[in-house]
């Protein structure tokens, strides 16, 4: 399903991203429910960007988000997208692609960045040091 199309059915509402480097990726983008838009990230590709511009698509037509899930690998503290880590140490240089994630949910809204292992590193929740730059709410699960 595309994002055009997406944008234009009320009925989606909730996008899922599965990084192509996940085990059965395509058995998981299968076993998704009608109704929910699945886009697979591009190894080769810096998937913050692609996250981006798919949620800017399919808001284009001024469709707010109901959720977001994120299934990717990663490391404590840093979820692989693409060819790109968000980690702590990335967090700044993401900050405007974060802000524009926020601004596509809706209030109740939900992100669910799932990868292992998980993402908390010294005691630091990775999803905390998201909230200040956007102000959404994350659940990472690993």
């Amino acid at each position: 399903m595309n994002a055009t199309f997406a944008a234009n059915n009320p009925k989606i509402k909730t996008l899922v991203f599965i990084d192509d480097r996940v085990d059965d990726y395509q058995f998981l983008a299968s076993g998704v429910k009608e109704g929910v838009l699945v886009s697979i990230l591009d190894r080769d590709r810096d998937g913050v960007e692609q996250i981006s511009a798919k949620i800017q698509k399919f808001t284009d037509g001024g469709s707010l988000i109901d959720a977001v899930h994120i299934v990717s690998h990663g490391s404590p503290g840093t979820v692989e997208l693409g060819n790109t880590f968000l980690s702590f140490d990335t967090l700044e240089r993401y900050k405007n692609d974060l802000q524009q994630w926020h601004k596509s949910l809706k209030k109740t809204s939900w992100v669910f960045l799932l990868w292992l292992p998980c993402c908390c590193r010294k005691r630091i929740c990775f999803s905390a040091r998201l909230k200040p730059i956007n102000s959404s709410k994350y659940c990472c699960i690993g």
